[in-house]
Protein backbone atom coordinates (compact mmCIF):
# COMPACT_ATOMS: atom_id res chain seq x y z
CA UNK A 1 0.00 0.00 0.00
CA UNK A 2 1.06 3.58 -0.52
CA UNK A 3 0.25 6.70 1.48
CA UNK A 4 -0.33 10.28 0.37
CA UNK A 5 -0.65 13.37 2.53
CA UNK A 6 -2.88 16.33 1.62
CA UNK A 7 -2.53 19.51 3.64
CA UNK A 8 -4.43 22.79 4.02
CA UNK A 9 -3.65 25.93 6.00
CA UNK A 10 -6.73 27.36 7.66
CA UNK A 11 -6.65 30.80 9.24
CA UNK A 12 -8.91 33.52 10.54
CA UNK A 13 -9.51 36.86 8.84
CA UNK A 14 -6.62 38.30 10.92
CA UNK A 15 -4.12 36.39 8.76
CA UNK A 16 -3.17 36.82 5.13
CA UNK A 17 -0.96 34.59 2.97
CA UNK A 18 1.68 36.79 1.31
CA UNK A 19 3.69 34.05 -0.39
CA UNK A 20 3.22 30.35 -0.95
CA UNK A 21 0.15 28.24 -1.41
CA UNK A 22 -2.68 27.49 1.01
CA UNK A 23 -2.91 23.78 0.18
CA UNK A 24 -1.00 20.96 -1.44
CA UNK A 25 -0.21 17.26 -1.39
CA UNK A 26 2.80 15.03 -1.09
CA UNK A 27 4.05 12.30 -3.34
CA UNK A 28 2.79 8.77 -2.79
CA UNK A 29 5.03 6.80 -0.47
CA UNK A 30 5.24 3.00 -0.30
CA UNK A 31 5.55 2.50 3.46
CA UNK A 32 6.13 -1.30 3.47
CA UNK A 33 9.81 -0.68 2.88
CA UNK A 34 10.22 1.01 6.27
CA UNK A 35 7.74 -0.95 8.37
CA UNK A 36 4.98 1.22 9.82
CA UNK A 37 6.91 4.47 9.25
CA UNK A 38 6.32 6.60 6.16
CA UNK A 39 8.66 9.56 5.59
CA UNK A 40 7.13 12.17 3.31
CA UNK A 41 9.84 14.87 3.64
CA UNK A 42 7.54 17.35 1.94
CA UNK A 43 8.32 21.08 2.33
CA UNK A 44 5.56 23.59 2.97
CA UNK A 45 6.81 27.15 2.48
CA UNK A 46 4.27 29.83 3.39
CA UNK A 47 4.68 33.47 4.43
CA UNK A 48 1.83 34.70 6.61
CA UNK A 49 1.09 38.20 7.88
CA UNK A 50 -1.09 39.03 10.86
CA UNK A 51 -3.08 42.22 11.41
CA UNK A 52 -4.20 41.67 15.00
CA UNK A 53 -2.46 42.02 18.35
CA UNK A 54 -3.89 38.73 19.71
CA UNK A 55 -4.49 36.51 16.70
CA UNK A 56 -5.83 32.98 16.75
CA UNK A 57 -3.12 30.61 15.56
CA UNK A 58 -3.52 29.28 12.02
CA UNK A 59 -4.13 25.54 11.71
CA UNK A 60 -2.44 22.91 9.59
CA UNK A 61 -5.16 20.48 8.49
CA UNK A 62 -3.98 17.16 7.06
CA UNK A 63 -5.68 14.25 5.38
CA UNK A 64 -3.83 10.98 4.93
CA UNK A 65 -4.93 8.73 2.08
CA UNK A 66 -3.92 5.14 1.35
CA UNK A 67 -4.29 3.05 -1.76
CA UNK A 68 -6.39 -0.08 -1.67
CA UNK A 69 -5.82 -3.30 -3.62
CA UNK A 70 -7.28 -1.68 -6.77
CA UNK A 71 -4.95 1.37 -6.39
CA UNK A 72 -7.79 3.71 -5.40
CA UNK A 73 -7.06 6.41 -2.84
CA UNK A 74 -9.19 6.07 0.28
CA UNK A 75 -9.19 8.08 3.49
CA UNK A 76 -6.84 6.81 6.16
CA UNK A 77 -7.30 9.70 8.59
CA UNK A 78 -7.86 13.37 9.37
CA UNK A 79 -5.80 15.50 11.73
CA UNK A 80 -4.76 19.04 12.51
CA UNK A 81 -2.46 21.13 14.66
CA UNK A 82 -2.17 24.80 15.52
CA UNK A 83 0.83 26.40 13.85
CA UNK A 84 3.27 27.73 16.46
CA UNK A 85 3.51 31.51 16.82
CA UNK A 86 6.99 31.51 18.38
CA UNK A 87 10.21 31.65 16.35
CA UNK A 88 12.18 28.41 16.27
CA UNK A 89 11.92 24.78 15.26
CA UNK A 90 8.95 22.87 16.63
CA UNK A 91 8.19 19.14 16.42
CA UNK A 92 4.44 18.52 16.54
CA UNK A 93 2.52 15.24 16.71
CA UNK A 94 -0.78 15.19 14.84
CA UNK A 95 -3.10 12.39 15.94
CA UNK A 96 -5.10 11.11 12.98
CA UNK A 97 -8.61 9.67 13.08
CA UNK A 98 -11.53 8.98 10.80
CA UNK A 99 -15.29 8.59 11.30
CA UNK A 100 -16.18 5.14 12.57
CA UNK A 101 -19.38 4.81 10.58
CA UNK A 102 -22.40 2.60 11.00
CA UNK A 103 -22.21 -1.21 10.88
CA UNK A 104 -23.30 -1.06 7.24
CA UNK A 105 -20.57 1.47 6.34
CA UNK A 106 -17.91 -0.64 8.09
CA UNK A 107 -18.96 -3.82 6.25
CA UNK A 108 -19.05 -1.93 2.95
CA UNK A 109 -15.58 -0.49 3.62
CA UNK A 110 -14.21 -3.96 4.41
CA UNK A 111 -15.71 -5.55 1.30
CA UNK A 112 -15.44 -2.87 -1.41
CA UNK A 113 -13.45 -0.05 0.21
CA UNK A 114 -14.30 3.55 0.90
CA UNK A 115 -14.36 4.53 4.57
CA UNK A 116 -16.83 7.24 5.65
CA UNK A 117 -15.67 10.80 4.99
CA UNK A 118 -16.90 14.26 5.89
CA UNK A 119 -18.77 16.26 3.27
CA UNK A 120 -17.31 19.45 4.77
CA UNK A 121 -13.70 19.21 5.90
CA UNK A 122 -14.06 22.28 8.13
CA UNK A 123 -15.57 19.99 10.77
CA UNK A 124 -12.11 18.53 11.42
CA UNK A 125 -10.65 21.82 12.71
CA UNK A 126 -13.79 23.61 13.91
CA UNK A 127 -14.59 24.09 17.55
CA UNK A 128 -18.10 22.71 17.02
CA UNK A 129 -19.31 20.15 19.50
CA UNK A 130 -18.48 16.72 18.09
CA UNK A 131 -19.72 14.82 21.14
CA UNK A 132 -21.90 12.39 19.15
CA UNK A 133 -19.28 11.74 16.48
CA UNK A 134 -17.86 8.22 16.70
CA UNK A 135 -14.32 7.91 15.39
CA UNK A 136 -11.36 5.55 15.31
CA UNK A 137 -7.67 6.39 15.70
CA UNK A 138 -5.63 5.66 12.59
CA UNK A 139 -2.09 6.83 13.40
CA UNK A 140 0.20 9.75 14.10
CA UNK A 141 1.93 12.23 11.80
CA UNK A 142 5.09 13.90 13.12
CA UNK A 143 5.66 17.37 11.67
CA UNK A 144 8.77 19.52 12.03
CA UNK A 145 7.93 23.21 11.66
CA UNK A 146 10.47 26.03 11.39
CA UNK A 147 9.03 29.44 12.19
CA UNK A 148 11.04 32.51 11.21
Amino acid sequence: KTLQLRWFIEHSHDWRILEGVRQGHSQCYAHERAGNLAIFDHPVDVLLRVSSVKPAAPKLHIEVYQTDELHRLELAGYGFCHLPLLVGTHVVEILCWRPYGSWYQRITAALIGGHPQFLKNKLVTSSANRFDLRSETTGTVHVTLSVL
